[in-house]
């Protein structure tokens, strides 16, 4: 599992000063690949507004499962899921 701090400075109040916050967010490690069990990579896509997870099993005929989500927990969390959770 890693983690991800995300800085954000708000708007000036009338003195000109920001209000800046902090956010720390954990966010869990891709499992292995359901098929063949190479290790998962993360990258981002379009811009950096999706994030994908794949295989990284560059030997296989077919192409490379993948799948992508609007963050990275996000994308993870639908990697990681497995037909055998229920």
């Amino acid at each position: 599992m890693g983690t991800r701090l995300t800085i954000t400075r708000g708007p000036a109040n009338k003195n000109g000063d920001y209000k800046i916050t902090a956010n720390i967010e954990a966010t869990p490690s891709p499992k292995p690949c359901p098929f063949c069990g190479a290790p998962a990579r993360l990258w981002k896509w379009g811009m950096g507004a999706h994030t994908v997870v794949e295989c990284t099993n560059y030997d296989v005929d077919i192409h490379r499962v993948s799948i992508q989500g609007d963050t990275e927990a996000e994308a993870v969390d639908a990697w990681n899921r497995r037909a055998s959770d229920g």
